[in-house]
């Protein structure tokens, strides 16, 4: 599974790549293309939204699985005898 972060680096040059294209198309005068791709940059935008509202959450649940597991242990997980 490819982290979360490397997917907000891929969608946030995917964002910025497609929205430079959208300039360029406009001042080439190739409308079509340029809504096209100013379109791809804002949908970029909020998946980049998207990742990083997934990932806070996603971390927030695993901080608190972690205070649960450290409130139930007397010892640190590494002193743990075995």
């Amino acid at each position: 599974m490819i982290s979360a972060r490397l997917r907000y680096t891929a969608a946030l040059c995917l964002a910025v790549g497609a929205g430079a294209a959208a300039l360029y198309c406009c001042v080439a005068g190739l409308w079509s293309g340029a809504v096209a791709l100013w379109a791809l940059s804002n949908v970029c935008v909020v998946v980049c939204g998207r990742i990083r509202v997934t990932a806070a959450r996603l971390q927030e649940a695993h901080h608190a699985a972690r205070a649960i597991a450290r409130a139930e242990s007397p010892h640190p997980p590494w002193a743990q005898q075995r």
